[in-house]
């Protein structure tokens, strides 16, 4: 989506929310790319797979290879 497009789904400006873009992106949270005179902003999914993957093996969400007694 666009900016404009994210914006249109809040109660802040456009020029807010594409601040907001900005730090996602420092962040290496969404990726852009210009696509004519707009610049398309996606979620980088990697990063997200990442962090769900860490959260996972930090909190046991996985098979620990331990059988259930109960």
């Amino acid at each position: 989506m666009t900016a404009g497009e994210i914006a249109s789904h809040f109660t802040h400006a456009q020029p807010t929310v594409s601040r907001h873009l900005s730090v996602l992106k420092n962040a290496d949270l969404v990726v852009d790319q210009r696509e004519g005179t707009y610049v398309v902003y996606r979620l980088n999914t990697t990063v997200i797979q990442e962090w769900l993957s860490w959260l996972l093996d930090k909190f046991g969400g996985g098979d620990s290879g331990e059988e259930d007694e109960g």
